[in-house]
């Protein structure tokens, strides 16, 4: 072969990309990687914020409707499972002296 008949061959075909490297797939992969993250997002924030805001909202909404103060010592919630968890919770009674005791007093409700 001379020098000419290589110029004139076709060049050897480009490596193909594996199927799982074109476009639509890697299109699909970052939406599946986007909405992962955004749920991941999602259950940070609703873990760090939900029990916060649901126990000033039980306090005060109890104690308006209730006529006593209600006071809500933890909140534990998990929302992967959506698990919520209230601990200590406490009416007092309508004219709370020095020595009475809570007319209700709950440890737990899961």
């Amino acid at each position: 072969m001379t020098l000419e008949a290589t110029r004139d061959a076709a060049p050897p075909p480009a490596a193909k990309k594996p199927e799982f490297l074109n476009s639509s797939a890697l299109r699909w992969l970052k939406r599946v990687a986007g909405l992962l993250i955004a749920v991941l997002l999602l259950w940070a924030l609703a873990y760090a914020l939900v029990p916060i805001i649901a126990k000033s909202q039980i306090e005060k909404l109890a104690s308006e409707k209730l006529g006593r103060q209600v006071s809500l010592g933890s909140i534990d919630f998990k929302p992967w499972s959506l698990e919520l968890t209230l601990n200590d919770l406490v009416v007092a009674e309508a004219a709370l002296a020095a020595d009475a005791v809570p007319q209700l007093s709950i440890k737990r409700i899961y």
